[in-house]
């Protein structure tokens, strides 16, 4: 179930840190990289350590969610392992929130170097009222850029018992807030926020800026 808003603005009141935990993803195989993804440097720094440096300063505890034989670079960041391995997002999600007792935890992948803190705290003035807040660009709500509240665990965990994988499936069980791109103020920024890394030629196009 799906809610339409009006414009997003910066909330003048924003804590510091938000009262949330972080969940970066890193469980998948990167098939379509053709190597770890986590690992490859964006300016000299590993990509999921580019996605650690916004997270961590903004949300109280920063969990990253990986494959246990998935080899990373060396992180200060608390490590858990997926429960569900090779079951797609929705299993990285749910072990995610089985980790952690906050409230609400914003999710993203490890291959997502670009993420705005401002973005980031904009989608966290817009919880009220939801059980997932999201935002819509070019046609599509991007699930790993994303606010889950603690409420869908136990949807995640029944839809993993019934076989499905897909995050939007979770979706479909929640209600739902999605900005579009128009109604969110700074368009750009979300975009560039958005911008994740699944092929070579996505990665040569960040290389090349």
């Amino acid at each position: 179930m799906t809610q339409r808003r009006p414009v997003v603005q910066p909330s003048p009141a924003a804590p510091a840190v938000l009262d949330a935990d972080a969940l970066v993803l890193a469980g998948g195989r990167s098939r379509r990289m053709g190597t770890p993804k986590a690992s490859l440097p964006i300016n000299g720094v590993a990509m999921i350590e580019s996605v650690l440096r916004v997270v961590e300063p903004i949300f109280r505890r920063t969990l990253v969610v990986a494959r246990p034989d998935i080899a990373l670079p060396s992180l200060e960041a608390e490590v858990v392992f997926d429960q569900f391995p090779d079951r797609g997002p929705l299993a990285g999600l749910i072990s995610g929130l089985q980790a952690t007792t906050a409230r609400w935890c914003f999710v993203t992948g490890c291959d997502m170097p670009f993420l705005d803190s401002e973005v980031i705290r904009l989608m966290a003035g817009q919880l009220e009222g939801a059980e997932v807040v999201a935002v819509r660009s070019s046609g599509r709500i991007q699930p790993l850029h994303a606010f889950y509240h603690r409420d869908c665990l136990g949807r995640g965990e029944s839809l993993l018992r019934e076989g499905v994988t897909s995050l939007m499936a979770l979706h479909d069980r929640c209600q739902v807030k999605v900005f579009d791109e128009a109604e969110f103020a700074g368009g750009g920024r979300l975009r560039r926020s958005l911008w994740d890394l699944d092929t070579p030629e996505e990665y040569a196009a960040a290389l090349a800026g």
